[in-house]
């Protein structure tokens, strides 16, 4: 190796003591190199603060991003395929009440697809709806928890009188908001850190439980401002109705034609 290829090495070395020094002092205010570019002697400890300091900026950003994420969860908004991923890799126990948010979401939609009326689609939403709380229940049931809660529905009663009813969730969808994020956003700090080897505990299970009805609420607000909703006839009684006239029509200008 030349004197030239060195000299270049060793610039380029300083240029980048320099730039991360530089980027360094306008994150923590401390100097790290001299004008020469090159390192000042640091004690271990200094090194170990830093390290300590860059991790706890981490574990914030972290916890920080776990709150956005439980933000979109109690409002039944869908999450993006890498909020889940991070939810799998960094709580997976949140993850795991996500993902049977999701399912149940994806299940409502696939049946709301198949209804043939209005009245169908309440069915399907109620289904849904009693389906959650009686997992719910069951799971509480299995703790000694009871689960008289779940079936009195602070959370879904409101929902399924509007859905039998034959009108609407979105107003609902506020009420459902109001009575629950009191109960459980102080016992689900976003920077507590779940074990995947933990067991459910209630409130786990009433968190997963409400996440679920906030995505089926979400879900069914959807379809019901959708054209799908709107183009489909009140009950099966006016379907048949309705395909009664369209095939008298079609008769008659069939007969019109043939003459």
């Amino acid at each position: 190796m030349d004197f030239a290829t060195i000299g270049t090495l060793s610039s380029y070395v300083k240029r980048q003591n320099l730039t991360f020094a530089a980027k360094h002092k306008i994150r923590t205010g401390q100097t790290l190199t001299n004008a020469n570019g090159n390192f000042i002697s640091m004690t271990t400890s200094t090194f170990d603060k830093l390290r300590e300091a860059a991790k706890a900026s981490t574990d914030q950003a972290k916890a920080q991003k776990l709150a956005l994420i439980k933000k979109k969860l109690q409002a039944g908004q869908k999450l993006t395929d890498e909020e889940m991923g991070f939810l799998r890799v960094n709580d997976p126990k949140t993850y795991k009440k996500a993902k049977h948010a999701d399912d149940a979401r994806e299940e409502l939609k696939s049946e709301l697809k198949k209804a043939k009326s209005k009245e169908e689609a309440r069915e399907v939403m109620t289904r849904a709806m009693v389906k959650a709380s009686s997992e719910a229940m069951s799971e509480l049931s299995a703790l000694g928890q009871g689960g008289g809660n779940v079936a009195a529905g602070g959370v879904s009663s409101n929902v399924s009188q509007d859905i039998s009813g034959g009108g609407e969730v979105n107003q609902s969808i506020q009420t459902s908001n109001e009575t629950s994020n009191e109960n459980f956003n102080e016992t689900n700090s976003p920077t507590q850190k779940n074990s995947d080897e933990q067991p459910d505990t209630p409130e786990d299970i009433m968190e997963k439980y409400i996440w679920t009805i906030r995505a089926l609420e979400n879900e069914w607000a959807k379809f019901t401002n959708s054209k799908d909703y709107k183009d489909l006839p009140r009950n099966l009684v006016d379907k048949k109705i309705i395909d009664h006239k369209l095939l008298n029509a079609a008769t008659a200008y069939r007969k019109a034609m043939a003459h």
